[in-house]
């Protein structure tokens, strides 16, 4: 893979912004950015592998082709295909990973996997985390930044924020913006109820060139298909 330079500058930056210079995961040259509050980590080994070792993992990877990327179980974690190969069925029906697939596929085919097929969803989406410390409750200010200097994040035509806890988008009387809109410099235009109670949230750039949709929280088995299915639909229409 090619990487961007506005990628490989993201790399060289990030510790300017985060102490473990976390990076994400998935594809870089999406055109689809999905930022969540935290990784739920069960072990230590899992933040070693995900956490600690990601941005050495990332400039390993500008260096080779993703074709030599192995399969799980018998490969070594790589975050461009986190576990490669992986079937549906290994992870319980509410989690994101499930639901991240749901949407990929109704983005690319219109058509749900099903529970014998492999996930495949990091091929469409990058994915990173407003908070690289699992379990803290606090949220470094630094890290909310980086999505809005750096040019990486900026190239992205479709930022999702997987749940309402992050960002503020409740407008106070005495600010121009609320908190999404000032961090990402785009304004308000709509909000979607595919089902009663699940909503997400519209903000698009001035220039219509880039949208931020606010979703609430992508797991769970209670999410329904009819929100993934309107929310693919949106995201089609705007990439």
């Amino acid at each position: 893979m090619e990487f961007k330079k506005s990628f490989k500058d993201y790399l060289n930056k990030v510790s300017r912004y985060d102490d473990t210079k976390y990076i994400g995961s998935g594809n870089p040259n999406a055109d689809i950015l999905i930022i969540s509050k935290e990784l739920l980590l069960k072990s230590d080994d899992q933040f070693d592998r995900e956490i600690k070792n990601n941005h050495y993992n990332w400039v390993k990877n500008t260096k080779i082709e993703d074709e030599e990327i192995g399969e799980y179980p018998a490969s070594d974690y790589n975050p461009m295909m986190p576990y490669k190969g992986k079937l549906l069925k290994t992870e319980r029906g509410g989690h994101s990973w499930r639901k991240y697939q749901k949407l990929s596929d109704l983005i690319n085919n219109n058509k749900i996997k099903k529970a014998d097929d492999t996930f495949d969803f990091h091929n469409s989406f990058f994915l990173t985390e407003v908070d690289s410390t699992p379990n803290d409750e606090t949220i470094t200010s630094k890290r909310k930044d980086m999505f809005g200097e750096l040019e990486f994040f900026k190239q992205f035509k479709v930022i999702i924020i997987d749940g309402l806890s992050a960002y503020d988008i409740k407008k106070r009387e005495d600010k121009p913006t609320n908190e999404l809109e000032y961090r990402f410099s785009v304004r308000y235009n709509e909000m979607k109820e595919p089902t009663p109670k699940q909503r997400f949230w519209i903000f698009n750039s001035p220039d219509n060139k880039r949208t931020i949709i606010q979703t609430g929280k992508l797991n769970g088995k209670n999410l329904s298909d009819e929100y993934l299915i309107e929310l693919a639909a949106y995201i089609n229409d705007c990439i």
